[in-house]
């Protein structure tokens, strides 16, 4: 990004002049805006999608070929029905791109400027940890009750778009199943709600697109927990990781846009 000229204010000598100066002030800060929003999310050019809609609800097929173009584990958003809904860039092929994150409606074409694809700054991996055993009984408190500790969001709105879990040591019959709460409700919709089962010998995904929309949005100061939803069959599996992958909300200066789009309007009617 180019540097810019600093914004000069100075005491206004009438209101044709105070009028150019709130709409010279609206012109610095959308370009402001607009350049951190590019340094975040870019649009994906329409006829990269050659459907303009997706193929199911966690691929779009994708003209030209970019596999060896773009990195996976970018955050994306699409825009259906005029709702913007957060995921993660999985895989890329030659012609299909599989999104994890909240799913996709078929019929629903999207919105004109509708797909985003996200730079690596929009998008964070956050680490829980739960050492020793963890699968002896359900709980909605594993990380204070078992580990000790809190976790809460402290950036900026986002979206938790997709999480993994292994452990160290499988339970000796059953393994327990465990999801992800934000503010106290559940973020995976797999397996009847109940989330995903670790296991020892490699990371496990939440599926693509088993996400609820409604409470994978992440508040600021929003609290974290890992629930055991499941029992383990004896209870003697340990040593939990997991890793969310939490990507941010596109907008997040807009607020400060409106506050000096009003000041503008009020000034020009008087």
């Amino acid at each position: 990004m180019s540097p810019q000229k600093p914004f000069k204010i100075r005491y206004p000598l009438n209101f044709s002049e105070a009028r150019n100066t709130f709409a010279d002030l609206d012109y610095e800060i959308n370009a402001a805006i607009q350049d951190r929003e590019d340094a975040e999310y870019a649009e994906v050019p329409p006829w990269v999608i050659p459907t303009h809609r997706p193929t199911t609800t966690s691929t779009v097929t994708v003209d030209p070929d970019l596999q060896n173009t773009l990195n996976i584990g970018r955050p994306v958003i699409y825009i259906q029905n005029d709702t913007p809904y957060y995921g993660r860039l999985k895989t890329v092929t030659t012609d299909t791109w599989t999104i994890q994150g909240a799913p996709m409606t078929v019929s629903q074409d999207f919105a004109e400027h509708g797909f985003f694809l996200g730079y690596a700054n929009s998008i964070v991996q956050v680490d829980l940890k739960i050492p020793g055993l963890y699968g002896a009984g359900a709980t909605t408190t594993a990380l204070l009750s078992l580990a000790g500790t809190f976790q809460s969001w402290g950036n900026a709105r986002a979206r938790l778009v997709a999480f993994a879990a292994r452990h160290a040591t499988n339970d000796t019959t059953a393994n327990p199943k465990i999801n992800i709460l934000v503010d106290g409700a559940r973020v995976s919709t797999a397996d009847g709600n109940l989330g995903i089962q670790p296991l020892a010998a490699s990371w496990v995904w939440n599926p693509d697109v088993s996400i609820n929309t409604t409470n994978y949005i992440v508040e600021t100061d929003d609290p974290i927990e890992i629930e055991v939803t499941a029992a383990g069959g004896t209870g003697d599996a340990s040593d939990l990781s997991v890793a969310l992958f939490i990507a941010y909300e596109k907008r997040a200066m807009s607020d400060i846009l409106h506050l000096v789009n009003k000041l503008h309007d009020m000034y020009a009617t008087e």
